[in-house]
């Protein structure tokens, strides 16, 4: 049986990131810079290269690289409600 995980524990440089994990995703601009936006995971592929980000703002990027998404500083997601827990 898989071993359950430790909340207090931060994932390691080489541990792929968990769906819900805040996170931040490096996004170039229009103007070709590039600047880090803060959101979550809402996906992962099964070999944790690549992460579907749902950034604060509402905008979503799929398949971006690992490379291009950094767990966030801040884990306290900026609403109180969770969407995960079953209601009732």
């Amino acid at each position: 049986a898989p071993q359950p995980s430790t909340p207090a524990a931060a994932p390691g440089p080489d541990q792929p990131l968990q769906v819900g994990d805040r996170v931040d995703g490096l996004v170039t601009l229009k103007s070709g810079k590039q600047r880090w936006f803060p959101g979550h995971v809402s996906a992962a592929s099964p070999d944790g290269t690549t992460y579907t980000v749902t950034y604060d703002d509402g905008d979503v990027q799929a398949g971006k690289p690992a490379a291009e998404v950094r767990l966030s500083r801040n884990q306290r997601t900026p609403t109180a409600a969770a969407a995960s827990s079953p209601a009732g």
